[in-house]
């Protein structure tokens, strides 16, 4: 395979992924982006709480390792980051398209207008 053709294979799986997160952003309900951010905020305090007690987890025998949370916190961070993204670019595309559309309506009814269709 050309490293064309492996640019090209990566592009399309790209692709996908990102109508797969358009469509997920899409559906999200202000309910479920707000349950995000208190996921989120909970998952900051787990981890505060857990580093703030970690000698006393680690006297009474516990073993808190909060590597795996800093992880999910930093997920979450990215996810919520590349959803705003998706939104917001799929906002300007949307009005770009609309403006193009009200553009080439306006070109379509003076070329109309000079042909004397409508007469003002």
């Amino acid at each position: 395979m050309t490293k064309q053709e492996q640019i090209q294979e990566l592009a399309d799986r790209l692709q996908e992924l990102l109508y797969m997160v358009d469509i997920f952003a899409n559906e999200l309900s202000p309910e479920e982006i707000e349950l995000l951010e208190d996921s989120k905020e909970e998952l900051e305090n787990k981890i505060s709480y857990g580093e703030n007690a970690i000698c006393l987890i680690n006297a009474v025998g516990g073993n808190y390792d909060p590597m795996e949370d800093k992880y999910k916190l930093k997920t979450l961070n990215k996810l919520q980051e590349l959803i705003k993204i998706r939104k917001n670019y799929l906002k300007d595309l949307t009005e770009k398209k609309n403006n193009k559309n009200s553009k080439s309506k306006n070109e379509f009814i003076q070329e109309l207008k000079k042909m004397g269709y409508f007469n003002e």
